[in-house]
């Protein structure tokens, strides 16, 4: 193409946006629309990827949560296999403890027999918390990350001891800007002290409120002596989680492909299976 075509060309095309300057501009906000709607969803999509990595790696990758059945939603029936199932208690996750070498933390959740449960505090009112019971090993499985205060200690679940320690969502609902620490709320009828609070885990998205109430172990089972619905959250060693096994005696066993989807078995007393990690109907109870 020569200099004169080069600029025949240009003159021609100034010509023609001169004389249909509406059609120019719509065609040129066209593509400007079309581009950033591009640019937009990508970046979307970029930043729930990483919230979805992010959430994923807040669980750590050497830990999975054991519960009796599937979890979150389901059509169909129980199977007769999972009828027969019993339920899963403390002294599982004892013999986990005691005779994996690859786990480093075991925690028993224990779950209320009730249905919704709310907390108060003075006129502020929150209700259908998360209330669990748990070990202080479970500070360790990388969803408690604490605001203000401390996470309860073995020696106050053993002595069963009225404490608690909140989620961000609890903390903000009932106290606003006071501070918890120290104060007395009520729980379904019964008085606990606030020792701690935690921040909103990663693992939650947005919107997702962290309506977390962690009570000692012991004392939940004290409280609910009817409560039989347990869960096991376990923390291999770096590298382990795929091979939860010793060669000889009553052990731990995993045929894992990946920590969302393998199996765990303990050969003594009796099984037990897990489901993928889940959070029983919603993300925000996956803790």
């Amino acid at each position: 193409m020569t200099a004169l075509a080069l600029t025949n060309g240009l003159s021609l095309a100034l010509q023609t946006i001169r004389s249909h300057k509406l059609r120019a501009f719509l065609t040129v906000l066209g593509v400007i629309i079309g581009t950033g709607t591009i640019i937009g969803v990508g970046a979307i999509l970029t930043g729930f990827d990483a919230s979805i990595t992010a959430i994923l790696r807040s669980f750590g990758p050497n830990s999975i949560i054991v519960f009796k059945f599937p979890v979150g939603f389901r059509v169909t029936e129980l199977s007769p296999e999972e009828r027969t199932r019993k339920n899963l208690t403390y002294e599982n996750a004892a013999h986990i403890r005691e005779r994996c070498p690859a786990v480093q933390t075991v925690s028993a959740m224990l779950f209320p027999n009730r249905g919704f449960i709310n907390a108060h505090y003075k006129g502020n009112d929150m209700y259908d918390v998360d209330l669990f019971g748990v070990e202080e090993t479970y500070a360790h499985g990388g969803q408690v990350d604490m605001h203000l205060g401390r996470f309860f200690a073995e020696e106050e679940s053993r002595r069963r001891m009225p404490v608690a320690v909140l989620g961000e969502g609890i903390e903000k609902g009932l106290f606003a800007n006071l501070d918890p620490i120290g104060k007395i709320i009520n729980v379904d009828g019964h008085q606990f002290q606030v020792i701690g609070t935690m921040k909103r885990p990663a693992a939650s998205f947005f919107g997702d409120q962290d309506n977390r109430l962690l009570l000692p172990y012991f004392t939940m089972q004290k409280l609910y002596p009817n409560a039989r619905e347990n869960a096991i959250v376990v923390t291999a060693y770096d590298g382990r989680l795929r091979r939860l096994w010793t060669r000889s005696g009553p052990s731990c066993a995993s045929t894992a492909a990946s920590p969302t989807t393998s199996p765990i078995l303990l050969r003594s007393p009796r099984p037990i299976r897990w489901s993928p990690i889940s959070a029983r109907s919603r993300p925000s109870r996956f803790w």
